[in-house]
């Protein structure tokens, strides 16, 4: 199998299609562009949970494992408690290399006031780097539900920040060297400064005041992967306009120097909404030093369409995160 998040085809065939328990408590559970488990209200709060799973290449993943997390507790309206953390080390691994771990992970739940509630480490055999399981824990008091069911057609489709900010900085980082010989240090500096931007809770907290029906956090496989996962869940079509997807000039120069595709890498920092009054969403997170535009609608047909110009184009199904192709 290829690196990376499974195909839609195996997530349903392989993964949901074997979930058939279900229990009354759960009110949301597993299933195409839902990120977190919402469980029904206990005291007049939901339990919300999200797992993620990552493999630590390098510090720099580890750094922003627990805002990964974060970002989708934040598409539930939920504040976040703690995380558990499951670590699989590998037979190479020191003791001094699970401290640094911790000590990691301990730093960026410490700068977002949450706690590490528990978990558990082993070593495991035939494992090149090590992996890292984190499970958000948060409460949510929203008695809205955002759903993708809540998804109708002529909703707008609404973007923050810009797209490519997590992948445009991982490869400033494993591809530093190369970079260096080609742009000036000022341009790299601004890439440094991406990850002040990675989390979307901000503007997740705004978009739920100013009525958006859905949010998805913008990950792996991009701005493109994003759209399609809404799409799919909620069985509709979409038109967008690829120029009015914000994306960074050095995003652009740092795909075009190794070769990839800005819309189809890691996006963390963007945040995906679908609201039927777009603009006034869009004016409450302007408003809140927040930007944002809308880039598309939600149309009634099967049709995912990418609007350039004349040209016109459609959304293929998401595939590996094309930083992979890098990263190898």
């Amino acid at each position: 199998m290829k690196i990376g998040k499974v195909s839609e085809s195996v997530l349903k065939r392989s993964i949901l299609k074997q979930i058939k328990t279900k229990r009354q408590e759960v009110i949301k559970g597993a299933g195409v562009g839902a990120d977190c488990a919402v469980f029904a209200p206990i005291y007049g709060e939901h339990i919300v949970i999200n797992t993620q799973n990552f493999e630590l290449f390098s510090q720099e993943v580890t750094d922003t494992a627990v805002v990964s997390v974060l970002n989708n507790l934040a598409t539930e309206g939920a504040k976040p408690l703690g995380v558990q953390v499951s670590l699989f080390l590998s037979e190479e691994a020191f003791e001094s290399d699970l401290k640094q771990i911790m000590k990691t992970l301990e730093l960026s739940c410490a700068e977002h006031q949450i706690q590490i509630m528990g978990g558990s480490t082993q070593v495991v055999s035939g494992c090149k780097n090590h992996l890292l399981s984190l499970t958000g824990i948060g409460l949510s008091t929203d008695t809205k539900q955002l759903s993708v069911k809540n998804i109708e057609k002529q909703m707008d489709l609404i973007l923050s920040k810009s797209i490519g900010l997590k992948g445009s900085w991982l490869l400033s980082k494993f591809g530093k060297d190369k970079l260096s010989l080609r742009f000036s240090p000022g341009f790299l500096k601004k890439l440094e400064e991406y990850p002040n931007h990675f989390s979307i809770a901000n503007e997740a907290a705004t978009a739920i005041k100013s009525g958006v029906s859905y949010m998805h956090d913008v990950s792996e496989s991009g701005i493109f992967g994003a759209l399609w996962e809404v799409a799919e869940g909620a069985g509709v079509g979409l038109t967008v306009d690829l120029k009015k997807i914000p994306v960074k000039q050095e995003t652009i120069e740092v795909c075009e120097f190794f070769g990839l595709n800005p819309y189809e890498i890691q996006s963390t920092g963007a945040l995906l909404m679908v609201a039927e009054h777009g603009k006034q969403v869009v004016k409450a997170l302007n408003d809140a030093g927040i930007e944002a535009a809308i880039i598309g609608q939600i149309t009634d047909s099967n049709d995912r369409i990418i609007q350039n110009d004349d040209e016109i184009r459609y959304l293929d199904r998401p595939k590996a995160d094309e930083i992979y192709n890098v990263m190898k």
